[in-house]
């Protein structure tokens, strides 16, 4: 029996250890890709700020991120005649799969309430949220 018990508690504790490292592991890659998602967050705002424009029909919305159950996480309102749209429209796509695989992986969950994008509206030269 207690050549059993010698054996059995280095494995427990090799098992127990590599479980843990697996915790580690699984942070780890989530914090890389909340890291991520801050980074891309960050370009976004900074393609679309500020969202000035000559009349309203430059302001846009583009929706982007992923919510657990589906959809849209978020909207971001910008102005067409100021930002690339198409480097815009790469880092929604970019941040949608980011997001969207963060989901997947941490088993996340979320209201699965439908966003409708924001009405928009030229105010003061800036494009805002139609009040």
């Amino acid at each position: 029996m207690r050549r059993l018990h010698a054996l059995v508690l280095p494995l427990a504790l090799t098992l127990g250890s590599v479980a843990l490292s697996g915790c580690d592991l699984f942070r780890s890659r989530s914090g890389d890709e909340e890291a991520q998602l801050r980074r891309l967050q960050t370009q976004i705002d900074a393609l679309v700020n500020p969202a000035t424009a000559s009349d309203a029909a430059f302001c846009r919305t583009i929706e982007y991120g992923s919510k657990p159950c589906g959809g849209p996480s978020r909207y971001v309102i910008y102005s067409a005649e100021r930002a690339d749209t198409a480097a815009l429209g790469r880092l929604a796509r970019r941040y949608t799969e980011v997001e969207s695989a963060l989901n997947r992986r941490t088993g996340r969950v979320s209201d699965c309430l439908a966003m409708g994008a924001p009405r928009v509206a030229l105010e003061g030269g800036v494009c805002s949220v139609k009040r």
